[in-house]
Protein backbone atom coordinates (compact mmCIF):
# COMPACT_ATOMS: atom_id res chain seq x y z
CA UNK A 1 0.00 0.00 0.00
CA UNK A 2 1.32 3.52 -1.22
CA UNK A 3 0.93 4.76 3.16
CA UNK A 4 2.65 1.35 4.94
CA UNK A 5 4.87 3.90 7.26
CA UNK A 6 3.97 7.83 7.92
CA UNK A 7 5.89 9.75 9.23
CA UNK A 8 4.11 13.12 10.90
CA UNK A 9 7.31 14.56 12.66
CA UNK A 10 10.04 16.30 10.10
CA UNK A 11 11.53 13.04 8.50
CA UNK A 12 11.16 9.48 7.92
CA UNK A 13 13.12 8.31 10.98
CA UNK A 14 15.78 5.22 10.58
CA UNK A 15 13.88 2.92 12.29
CA UNK A 16 11.20 2.94 9.40
CA UNK A 17 13.71 2.58 6.41
CA UNK A 18 13.74 -0.96 4.63
CA UNK A 19 12.91 -2.57 1.67
CA UNK A 20 9.21 -1.89 1.92
CA UNK A 21 8.45 1.90 1.10
CA UNK A 22 7.35 4.11 3.41
CA UNK A 23 6.07 8.13 2.64
CA UNK A 24 6.82 10.74 5.42
CA UNK A 25 3.87 13.34 5.72
CA UNK A 26 4.31 15.87 7.66
CA UNK A 27 1.06 17.32 7.67
CA UNK A 28 -2.02 15.91 5.76
CA UNK A 29 -3.28 19.43 3.96
CA UNK A 30 0.21 20.08 2.57
CA UNK A 31 0.60 16.93 1.58
CA UNK A 32 0.37 17.41 -2.78
CA UNK A 33 2.46 18.48 -5.77
CA UNK A 34 1.05 22.09 -6.27
CA UNK A 35 -2.06 22.16 -8.52
CA UNK A 36 -3.23 19.42 -11.54
CA UNK A 37 -0.88 20.88 -14.65
CA UNK A 38 2.00 20.54 -12.63
CA UNK A 39 0.87 17.25 -10.45
CA UNK A 40 0.39 15.68 -14.19
CA UNK A 41 3.75 17.13 -15.71
CA UNK A 42 5.55 15.34 -12.88
CA UNK A 43 3.94 12.31 -12.79
CA UNK A 44 4.29 11.76 -16.00
CA UNK A 45 8.30 12.95 -16.10
CA UNK A 46 8.47 10.24 -13.10
CA UNK A 47 6.63 7.47 -15.06
CA UNK A 48 8.80 7.80 -18.02
CA UNK A 49 11.92 7.99 -16.55
CA UNK A 50 14.57 5.50 -17.49
CA UNK A 51 15.30 4.87 -13.18
CA UNK A 52 13.17 2.15 -12.08
CA UNK A 53 13.70 2.96 -8.92
CA UNK A 54 13.07 6.81 -9.35
CA UNK A 55 9.83 5.41 -11.38
CA UNK A 56 8.64 3.24 -8.65
CA UNK A 57 9.35 6.23 -5.35
CA UNK A 58 7.29 8.43 -8.09
CA UNK A 59 4.57 6.27 -8.99
CA UNK A 60 3.96 5.27 -4.66
CA UNK A 61 4.20 9.10 -3.79
CA UNK A 62 1.70 10.27 -6.86
CA UNK A 63 -0.44 6.72 -5.48
CA UNK A 64 -0.29 8.01 -1.65
CA UNK A 65 -0.89 12.18 -2.57
CA UNK A 66 -4.20 11.27 -4.32
CA UNK A 67 -5.33 8.40 -1.58
CA UNK A 68 -4.36 12.01 1.05
CA UNK A 69 -6.85 13.88 -1.04
CA UNK A 70 -9.14 11.68 -1.37
CA UNK A 71 -8.86 11.61 2.36
CA UNK A 72 -8.84 14.89 2.85
CA UNK A 73 -11.95 15.71 1.01
CA UNK A 74 -13.91 13.99 3.81
CA UNK A 75 -14.13 15.89 7.32
CA UNK A 76 -12.99 14.31 10.31
CA UNK A 77 -13.94 14.41 13.77
CA UNK A 78 -12.54 12.74 16.02
CA UNK A 79 -14.97 9.50 17.89
CA UNK A 80 -15.68 9.62 21.76
CA UNK A 81 -15.45 13.26 22.32
CA UNK A 82 -11.97 13.24 21.95
CA UNK A 83 -9.66 16.27 21.53
CA UNK A 84 -5.92 16.58 20.15
CA UNK A 85 -3.94 19.14 21.63
CA UNK A 86 -0.92 20.63 20.52
CA UNK A 87 1.85 19.74 17.36
CA UNK A 88 1.77 16.14 19.01
CA UNK A 89 -1.51 15.92 19.10
CA UNK A 90 -2.16 16.77 15.48
CA UNK A 91 0.06 14.28 14.75
CA UNK A 92 -1.51 11.37 16.61
CA UNK A 93 -4.78 12.60 14.72
CA UNK A 94 -3.66 12.78 11.42
CA UNK A 95 -1.98 9.15 12.02
CA UNK A 96 -5.69 8.09 13.62
CA UNK A 97 -6.78 9.88 10.73
CA UNK A 98 -5.10 7.55 8.18
CA UNK A 99 -6.08 4.16 9.98
CA UNK A 100 -9.40 4.85 9.88
CA UNK A 101 -9.89 5.61 6.28
CA UNK A 102 -7.52 2.23 6.03
CA UNK A 103 -4.92 3.97 3.98
CA UNK A 104 -2.56 0.46 5.16
CA UNK A 105 -0.97 2.32 7.27
CA UNK A 106 1.26 -0.55 9.32
CA UNK A 107 3.73 2.03 11.14
CA UNK A 108 3.16 5.92 12.17
CA UNK A 109 5.47 8.48 13.82
CA UNK A 110 4.66 11.01 15.97
CA UNK A 111 7.73 13.42 17.55
CA UNK A 112 6.80 16.09 20.44
CA UNK A 113 9.95 17.96 21.50
CA UNK A 114 10.65 20.50 24.61
CA UNK A 115 12.10 17.47 27.16
CA UNK A 116 15.61 19.06 27.61
CA UNK A 117 15.37 20.63 30.81
CA UNK A 118 18.91 21.83 32.09
CA UNK A 119 17.21 24.09 34.53
CA UNK A 120 13.88 25.02 35.87
CA UNK A 121 12.15 22.00 35.08
CA UNK A 122 9.17 21.68 37.14
CA UNK A 123 8.21 24.98 35.16
CA UNK A 124 9.03 23.56 31.95
CA UNK A 125 7.81 19.89 32.64
CA UNK A 126 4.45 20.18 33.42
CA UNK A 127 3.49 21.55 29.77
CA UNK A 128 5.00 19.10 28.30
CA UNK A 129 3.76 16.38 29.82
CA UNK A 130 0.19 17.95 29.60
CA UNK A 131 0.41 17.91 26.10
CA UNK A 132 1.63 14.35 25.85
CA UNK A 133 -0.89 12.88 28.49
CA UNK A 134 -4.14 14.20 26.84
CA UNK A 135 -2.38 13.68 23.00
CA UNK A 136 -2.09 10.01 23.94
CA UNK A 137 -5.68 9.54 25.85
CA UNK A 138 -7.41 11.55 23.03
CA UNK A 139 -5.89 9.02 20.12
CA UNK A 140 -6.72 6.31 22.72
CA UNK A 141 -9.97 7.72 22.82
CA UNK A 142 -10.40 8.72 19.24
CA UNK A 143 -9.74 5.03 17.87
CA UNK A 144 -12.06 3.16 20.74
CA UNK A 145 -12.16 -0.83 19.77
CA UNK A 146 -9.40 -0.35 17.23
CA UNK A 147 -6.82 -0.25 19.77
CA UNK A 148 -6.64 -4.03 20.23
CA UNK A 149 -5.08 -4.03 16.50
CA UNK A 150 -3.04 -1.48 17.76
CA UNK A 151 0.34 -1.11 19.67
CA UNK A 152 1.77 2.33 20.97
CA UNK A 153 5.33 2.60 21.76
CA UNK A 154 6.88 5.74 23.42
CA UNK A 155 10.21 6.43 23.79
CA UNK A 156 12.93 9.33 23.66
CA UNK A 157 16.59 9.39 22.32
CA UNK A 158 18.34 9.99 25.96
CA UNK A 159 17.74 9.44 29.40
CA UNK A 160 18.11 11.90 32.32
CA UNK A 161 19.82 11.96 35.67
CA UNK A 162 17.58 10.96 38.59
CA UNK A 163 19.37 13.78 41.05
CA UNK A 164 18.18 17.52 40.04
CA UNK A 165 21.22 19.60 38.84
CA UNK A 166 22.13 23.14 40.24
CA UNK A 167 19.85 24.85 37.71
CA UNK A 168 16.79 22.69 39.15
CA UNK A 169 17.28 20.77 36.03
CA UNK A 170 18.52 17.34 35.32
CA UNK A 171 21.01 16.52 33.22
CA UNK A 172 21.87 13.73 30.51
CA UNK A 173 22.04 10.52 31.91
CA UNK A 174 21.46 6.89 30.96
CA UNK A 175 18.07 5.81 32.04
CA UNK A 176 14.82 6.34 30.00
CA UNK A 177 11.09 5.51 30.58
CA UNK A 178 8.92 3.89 27.60
CA UNK A 179 5.19 3.09 27.49
CA UNK A 180 3.48 0.60 25.55
CA UNK A 181 -0.39 0.38 25.34
CA UNK A 182 -2.56 -0.82 23.22
CA UNK A 183 -3.22 -4.20 21.52
CA UNK A 184 -2.37 -7.00 23.66
CA UNK A 185 -0.31 -5.37 25.77
CA UNK A 186 -1.15 -6.50 29.82
CA UNK A 187 -0.61 -3.27 31.73
CA UNK A 188 0.69 -3.00 35.44
CA UNK A 189 4.21 -4.08 35.23
CA UNK A 190 7.12 -1.88 35.45
CA UNK A 191 10.86 -3.56 34.01
CA UNK A 192 13.90 -2.27 34.24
Amino acid sequence: SPVRAISVGTQLPRALKGSRGGVAVNNLQQFQVGNRDTASILERMYATTADVRLSVAGKRTFEAVKMIESINRRPYTPANGAQYVGNFGRGLQQAARLIKADAGVEVAFADIGGWDHHSNESGQLNNVLREFGTSLAAFVRDMGDRMEDIVLVTMSEFGRTVKENGNTGRDHGQVDVMFVLGGRVRGGNIYG
